[in-house]
């Protein structure tokens, strides 16, 4: 299939990771982890996290535009990340900042590579390969108009911050899937093909949106969307003992890289 060529795209955006790099003359700067090898780096924001022809659509989509999936898709979000850190430095959002927030966070949730090649297993193995190959070209498109739209405005939002010294990680797939049960969290590969997900209030999408911060959104299942916003977002101090379980989270939703904001949070 021939595709439009054009520049590497950042799966994850670099307004987002500046959260966890400081900036050293021109550029920002944030320590990596490798997990293949487990060798820490300190690398560029706009080094990492980016894959050449990512979001380019099949030339039949007959469009002058190849960069069409990141310009409505998801830059949307992007140039709106800025108010949404506002609002959780203060540990309150507006109605227009959780909205931001939320979306952000489950559009991020099937932009990485490591998505991609989750949901082809599952596709694989109940489609046959012509329409396996359809959902493959077309589940970004897909995925934004299908189930999301409504879980953007409906979902609930709990913001888990910390405020000693210790923070939690990030990674080249920061926003990631669960069903909590029992209080044990299970991973979630192949959510293109799960329909099922958004009755089930154990149903979660977890990530990191700051050093201090991470967000677990959850179905909406008798709250209106009409009443105030200290039921449709909370804000809770997370105890310490729970940051080390949540960074092992990130760290197994991770494709290949984890990000932190000091070395010795990869612990």
């Amino acid at each position: 299939m021939t595709k439009v060529t054009h520049k590497e795209n950042h799966f994850v955006p670099k307004t987002f990771l500046k959260s966890w790099a400081t900036k050293d003359a021109k550029e920002f700067l944030v320590y990596t982890l490798n997990l293949k090898n487990n060798f820490p780096r300190i690398q560029s924001t706009t080094s990492v996290a980016k894959k050449k022809n990512l979001y380019t659509l099949p030339l039949e989509f007959k469009t002058d535009d190849p960069k069409i999936v990141e310009h409505i898709i998801f830059k949307i979000w992007e140039d709106r990340w800025p108010s949404v850190l506002q609002g959780l430095k203060e540990n309150k959002l507006t109605k227009d900042q959780l909205r931001d927030l939320k979306g952000f966070i489950i559009i991020q949730s099937f932009r990485t590579p490591k998505f991609e090649k989750e949901n082809m297993e599952k596709i694989r193995l109940i489609a046959d390969k012509e329409t396996a190959d359809l959902a493959f070209k077309y589940h970004y498109a897909f995925l934004g108009i299908q189930g999301f739209t409504d879980y953007i405005k409906d979902c609930t939002c709990e913001v888990l911050y910390i405020n000693d010294i210790d923070n939690f990680i990030c990674s080249d797939n920061p926003s990631t899937h669960w069903l909590l049960n029992n209080n044990n969290f299970t991973y979630i590969n192949g959510i293109a093909v799960r329909r099922d997900l958004f009755g089930n209030p154990n149903y979660k999408i977890i990530c990191p949106v700051t050093p201090k911060h991470l967000v677990i959104l959850s179905p909406n299942l008798g709250i209106e969307t009409s009443v105030t916003l200290k039921e449709l977002c909370v804000f809770n101090k997370i105890a310490k003992e729970k940051i080390q379980l949540f960074n092992k989270m990130i760290e197994h939703g991770a494709d290949k890289l984890l990000f932190a904001k000091n070395i010795y949070d990869f612990k």
